[in-house]
């Protein structure tokens, strides 16, 4: 009986034995499988391709990574441009134009009408008076009453008269001599602007700026970005309220760009001498923190960025005199791809921080 309980106790002990044993395996097991999943959870490291380099940050990349991302360097191209003034300009409502349109043509149709009733009734005047003293041969009341017709033909012609040189002042006083000429004849440029064939801009110069004479082209950059030459006008008699600078009429073609009437435009007034530049292409732009950025190429496979002056746009691009040297070579493909290389580490480093405050 002994025995057996003895066979019992020792069996217990083996059975729990094992279990310990069993439990143990397991959680050691569990473990070695937690940390090999959080080791497949963490972002796979790659090297940085960004260095620094004289205080310049370098973005590195092999051949075969900048022919997969398309990016492409082409040697700076110097030019010769003239310098430019940039003023701000406003594209002008032309309702008003055409109201005084209409209100020069009523008032030209009355001028003509009381010219003409004028020249009837004077000429019928001499002709009665002639007849009233060939022996009376018309009454002395026929020719005054005649006579009475004249005077308030007079009148009325004067009087249209004066109110057709009214309006004729209203044009030259709000449009200038040129507009005004044009509407006066009815030319061709003056029904090019009522049909909207073109567009009429009013650009003013800041109040500190002065010009012997307006330049007889300009560029127009619109809304969109895209520059339109414009060919001069006139000198405005008027000026934008918001600047108080002098001002001159321009205009651009409706068919090359249809900005809305009262929609602001800059304007890049060509005057002064020939400047030597380079022409950076608008594909080679990138923009960051609100500035504008380039990236030039230092080697083969090594690139950093420069700020770039985008205040002088000309056609498909940028004319710039400062930053650059010649024999440079810029980035006109792909330079949004090494802007997001640069600043790659960055993203990494903020996500690696989130992860530890985890």
């Amino acid at each position: 009986m002994r025995l057996t309980h003895r066979l019992q106790t020792v069996l217990a002990i083996i059975i729990l034995t094992v279990v310990s044993v069993f439990l143990i395996w397991a959680f050691i097991q569990g473990r070695k499988e937690s940390a090999k999943e959080k080791e497949r959870e963490q972002p796979i490291k790659t090297a940085s391709r960004v260095s620094i380099q004289d205080g310049e940050s370098v973005v590195t990349l092999d051949m075969a990574t900048q022919s997969k991302g398309g990016i492409v360097a082409a040697r700076l191209e110097s030019i010769s441009h003239q310098e430019e003034l940039m003023a701000y300009g406003v594209v002008l409502q032309l309702q008003n134009l055409a109201d005084l349109h209409n209100s020069y043509i009523s008032a030209k149709g009355q001028t003509e009408n009381a010219t003409v009733k004028l020249e009837v009734s004077q000429k019928e005047y001499e002709r009665l008076k002639a007849l009233n003293a060939d022996e009376k041969n018309v009454s002395d009341k026929v020719l005054q009453t005649a006579k009475a017709t004249w005077r308030s033909d007079e009148t009325n012609a004067h009087t249209s008269q004066r109110a057709l040189h009214a309006v004729e002042g209203i044009i030259r006083q709000q449009w200038g001599n040129v507009i005004a000429q044009w509407l006066f004849n009815e030319s061709p440029a003056f029904n090019r602007l009522v049909q909207q064939e073109d567009i009429l801009i009013q650009v003013t110069l800041s109040l500190s700026t002065h010009l012997p004479a307006p330049p007889s082209t300009a560029w127009i950059q619109t809304p969109e970005g895209k520059l339109v030459s414009a060919n001069l006008i006139s000198p405005s008699p008027r000026t934008d309220p918001r600047i108080q600078g002098i001002s001159f009429f321009y205009d651009i073609p409706a068919k090359a760009t249809n900005p809305l009437p009262g929609m602001d435009v800059i304007a890049f007034l060509l005057v002064g001498s020939n400047v030597k530049g380079f022409f950076i292409p608008a594909s080679a732009i990138v923009w960051w923190r609100g500035m504008s950025w380039v990236y030039v190429q230092k080697a083969a496979t090594q690139f950093l960025r420069r700020e770039v002056s985008t205040t002088s746009p000309i056609r498909d691009g940028y004319f710039v005199t400062t930053g650059f040297a010649e024999g440079n070579r810029i980035v006109v493909k792909g330079a949004q791809i090494l802007l997001s290389e640069e600043f790659r580490p960055q993203v990494q480093g903020a996500e690696g921080k989130e992860g530890d405050k985890d």
